[in-house]
């Protein structure tokens, strides 16, 4: 099931926009930046692939370049989508 959810991915990850990423975001009450979203949504589109596949230190880019704040809700939301549909 876990190659089901990330073929998914792979196959509409190209069709997302950052108007998805800042509607995720208002559905969530995340608060961000333009500057931030932008970096969140170029981070996501150029690292699926890693996040995909758990490797966590991509993460660290995303560290340094957004508030802590918007981090770990992000990073939050990462662990709790990744437990759901890929493990």
């Amino acid at each position: 099931m876990i190659n089901i959810y990330k073929e998914i991915v792979r196959k509409y990850i190209k069709k997302v926009s950052i108007e998805d990423f800042k509607m995720f975001a208002k559905d969530n009450s995340i608060s961000y930046t333009p500057k931030e979203i932008e970096i969140v949504y170029q981070f996501i589109m150029n690292n699926y692939e890693e996040l995909l596949n758990h490797n966590e230190d991509c993460l660290m880019y995303l560290k340094e370049n957004i508030s802590p704040t918007l981090y770990e809700k992000l990073y939050i939301l990462y662990q709790k989508y990744y437990s759901l549909y890929l493990t």
